[in-house]
C-alpha cells in the first residue's frame, strides 16, 4: 500500500514561475517517499499558502544514493491558473511572405504592359528574353523574363488567452474573413481583410492556452466566395 509523501527540504523544496501575460504557473515540489510504489502513486501534497493548482506533468523520481532502503527522492510538476476567472491575454505581430504566381500580383496588368509580356493559352504571363528601351532604343534582358512567380509579403496577428474550459464554438469561426480580430492591430489600407487561418489549444493543468491567428489578405481582400466574413 503506498504511503504519504513527505515534503521535502532545502532551497529546492519548492520552486516555481508565472507567465506574467497569462497568469499561468508552473510549479516544482520536491518530495521524499519511502518505496518507489509511494513515489509512483501518492497523491501530490499542494500548493503552499491555500493555492490550488493540478499535479501536471511527468514525476521525477531518483532513488537514494544509500540504496532503496533509504527512499526516493519525488518532483512533483503542478501547472495551471491560481485564478482561472482572472486569466490574461495578449497579442503578438509576425510577418510572413508566400510564394504567389505572377498573375496574381497585384500590378499584373502593368507588368504585362511595361515589360511586352503576353498571357499563353493556360492564362500564364509569359515575357520574352530581351525587351527594347522605348527611350533609347537599346536592347537588353528583360528582368520578367521566366518569372512565375513573386513572394508576397504579409502579416500574421496573433490572439493569445487563458480559458477554464475549450471554447468549442470557436471552431465555427476558422475561415471566416473579419476587418477587426480581436486587439489592437494597426489599420490596413486597400481593402486588406484578415482571414481566420489557424487556431491552437493546449492544456494546461485546470485552463486551456488559446492562440487564433489571423492573415492578413493582399490589396482588395479574398475573394467573398471563398469566405464568409464575420
Amino acid at each position: 500500500m503506498a504511503v504519504a509523501l513527505i515534503l521535502g527540504g532545502g532551497e529546492d523544496a519548492f520552486t516555481s514561475s508565472r507567465d506574467s501575460r497569462t497568469g499561468i504557473v508552473t510549479a516544482l515540489q520536491k518530495c521524499w517517499a519511502p518505496d518507489y510504489a509511494s513515489a509512483l502513486t501518492s497523491p501530490a501534497l499542494g500548493c503552499p499558502d491555500g493555492i490550488t493548482l493540478p499535479e501536471w506533468g511527468t514525476r521525477k523520481i531518483a532513488q537514494d544514493k544509500a540504496g532503496r532502503a533509504a527512499g526516493y527522492t519525488v518532483f512533483v510538476p503542478y501547472e495551471g491558473h491560481p485564478f482561472p476567472d482572472d486569466s490574461g491575454e495578449f497579442f503578438e505581430w509576425e510577418g510572413s511572405t508566400t510564394e504567389d504566381p505572377v498573375e496574381t500580383h497585384w500590378n499584373y496588368e502593368v507588368l504585362l504592359a511595361n515589360y511586352n509580356g503576353r498571357e499563353d493559352s493556360n492564362g500564364r504571363g509569359q515575357w520574352p528574353k530581351t525587351l527594347t528601351d522605348k527611350s533609347t532604343g537599346k536592347s537588353g534582358r528583360n528582368k520578367m523574363h521566366g518569372v512565375t512567380s513573386w513572394p508576397a509579403p504579409g502579416a500574421i496577428w496573433n490572439h493569445n488567452w487563458v480559458t477554464k474550459t475549450f471554447p468549442d464554438s470557436i471552431v465555427s469561426t476558422l475561415g471566416t474573413i473579419t476587418t477587426t480580430p480581436p486587439g489592437n492591430p494597426p489599420a490596413m489600407s486597400g481593402g486588406r481583410v484578415w482571414l481566420l487561418m489557424r487556431i491552437r489549444g493546449r492544456q494546461r493543468g485546470n485552463v486551456w492556452q488559446m492562440q487564433t491567428s489571423y492573415m492578413l489578405s493582399g490589396p482588395n481582400g479574398y475573394v467573398p466566395e471563398m469566405y464568409q466574413q464575420v
